[in-house]
């Protein structure tokens, strides 16, 4: 049968993985719905509370550093303490648990649901294309969270359109509801893989309201604005600091931030090659039209169309 889910990933064990299913119940208060998404370090699941409320549960691999735990933690004091206002479109846990089972530990954390991400909100042909005063619009609350991040000494490192979700629209219930019901109609492929591990696959959102841009995932977040060094951010978003083996800190997320400006304009990723050579050949390609580049950045998102948008 055809891997599904995280089976597809390169670095899949079985064994780090939390068997979960729609019905499922863990810490006696969350009941699986629908499978969200999934990654190398985490399933994330919609689920119900035991007041029959939605929420979100997203189970970590057991081979998964602590690292985003951490991360939510200091964005939690620090949200509490200076009242920023980019920690609104910042993702923050209701809840932090852990549950064992077969020998393992996972970390769960709980939120309030969020609707698609931007990739999946920007792949449907009803949000094409997706204009520049959309793009201004996502910019200005993206600029805040990210200053909000650094200013406490968090760096995102992995930007990009399917780490923003945005919220969902006013009737989000109704809405969910919808959603679960498709589910049950016509229920996403499940197996039990290796480990006898049940492996279920996910269900895409769709929604044609673009909401508010929440920075989410925070599983390969640095700490405390020190030099780096090491491999880190997808690809086409790499900063050249980071290809070349140079140390990095918090900017290199500025850098994601460009590509990801430019991705959502022009639909396409300026660096999308396949390896890191090539990358610095587009890099290099580029560099003589750079200032065009800026340039024409700039004047999409000048300072006075980002305070319009905020005035409204």
């Amino acid at each position: 049968m055809e891997r599904i889910d995280e089976e597809s990933l390169s670095s899949y064990d079985p064994r780090n993985y939390c068997s979960i299913g729609p019905g499922s119940i863990r810490d006696q208060s969350y009941t699986a719905m629908v499978k969200l998404g999934y990654g190398r370090t985490s399933t994330t699941w919609l689920c119900k509370d035991r007041k029959s409320t939605y929420k979100v549960l997203k189970v970590g691999a057991a081979d998964a550093t602590h690292r985003e735990k951490k991360a939510f933690e200091r964005i939690e004091l620090a949200a509490a303490q200076l009242g920023h206002a980019g920690s609104i479109c910042v993702r923050q846990p209701e809840r932090i648990f852990d549950f064992d089972r077969k020998g393992q530990t996972y970390n769960c954390f709980v939120f309030e649901p969020l609707g698609p991400n931007l990739l999946e909100f920007t792949n449907q042909p009803s949000n094409r294309p997706f204009g520049s005063q959309k793009v201004r619009w996502v910019a200005t609350y993206l600029l805040r969270a990210m200053d909000f991040l650094h200013t406490n000494g968090v760096a995102h490192t992995d930007i990009k359109l399917d780490k923003i979700q945005i919220t969902l629209p006013d009737e989000q219930e109704r809405y969910l509801d919808a959603f679960c019901a498709s589910e049950r109609l016509s229920p996403s492929i499940a197996k039990i893989g290796g480990d006898n591990t049940l492996v279920t696959a996910s269900r895409e959102m769709k929604q044609d309201e673009l909401g508010y841009p929440i920075i989410c995932d925070f599983g390969s977040a640095v700490f405390d604005e020190e030099r780096y060094q090491g491999a880190v951010q997808a690809l086409p978003y790499r900063a050249q600091e980071v290809i070349l083996g140079a140390a990095w800190g918090h900017k290199i997320d500025i850098w994601n931030f460009g590509v990801f400006i430019w991705e959502m304009l022009f639909a396409e990723q300026i660096f999308g090659s396949t390896d890191e050579n090539g990358s610095i050949e587009s890099m290099i390609k580029y560099i003589g039209d750079l200032r065009g580049i800026s340039s024409m950045l700039v004047h999409i998102l000048r300072p006075s169309s980002i305070a319009m948008t905020q005035s409204n």
